[in-house]
């Protein structure tokens, strides 16, 4: 049994722009300060379980989710079908998603989709995607070092290393950040440039 999670945005949704736009209205920038800061914000893990957040500031956090979600959708964006096509050909597995964004905007767009997620654990189920990868194994009955995740951007890598195998997690380059900066955390082959390399990176 292949066990894998997918990060959500950049990995299975073609929501830069989205993100852009949201982002820009949101944090008042100038579109360029926009790009600059989240290539910024996806370089380094922000919710690892190693950090502590008060309730107020995880509030504050939740309330910012909703008003980006209602942006997202608002400006809308579509799924990377060719990759959704390739997963839905891999034999005896199972998927999960794993997301820091929230679920309003993942699940309307994942119901025509033939693919079938056991668990979509967004923001608003917890902050840290340690502790929501180990929810998942928890109930699938296996450790994390068992898992494939999935991902698009460093901060993912260096957040779930510490839990997972390294050597399952796996890059995605028409994501948020792009080959070359997943290269700085992953070992190449460890990077997909097609949607078609999921089959020799996952086996």
């Amino acid at each position: 049994m292949k066990n894998i999670i997918f990060d959500f945005d950049g990995v299975l949704g073609d929501s830069y722009d989205a993100c852009h736009y949201a982002s820009c209205i949101l944090d008042n920038l100038t579109p360029e300060d926009c790009h600059r800061s989240l290539q910024r914000y996806f370089s380094t893990p922000h919710f690892s379980r190693s950090r502590t957040f008060t309730p107020e500031y995880l509030s504050e956090r939740q309330e910012w989710m909703r008003e980006f979600e209602k942006h997202q959708i608002e400006k809308g964006f579509s799924l990377f079908d060719g990759f959704i096509n390739e997963v839905s050909t891999i034999s005896d597995a199972r998927f999960s998603i794993v997301t820091s964004g929230s679920k309003g905007y993942i699940t309307p767009l994942l119901k025509p989709v033939s693919l079938s997620f056991s668990h979509i654990l967004d923001f608003f189920d917890h902050h840290s995607k340690e502790t929501k990868v180990e929810m998942i194994c928890q109930d699938w009955r296996i450790c994390p070092k068992e898992v494939y995740y999935v991902t698009d951007t460093q901060s993912d890598v260096l957040e779930l290393r510490e839990i997972m195998d390294p050597a399952k997690i796996i890059g995605c380059a028409w994501g948020y950040q792009g080959y070359d900066a997943l290269q700085e955390v992953l070992p190449s082959r460890q990077i997909m440039q097609d949607f078609s390399d999921v089959h020799m990176m996952i086996t």
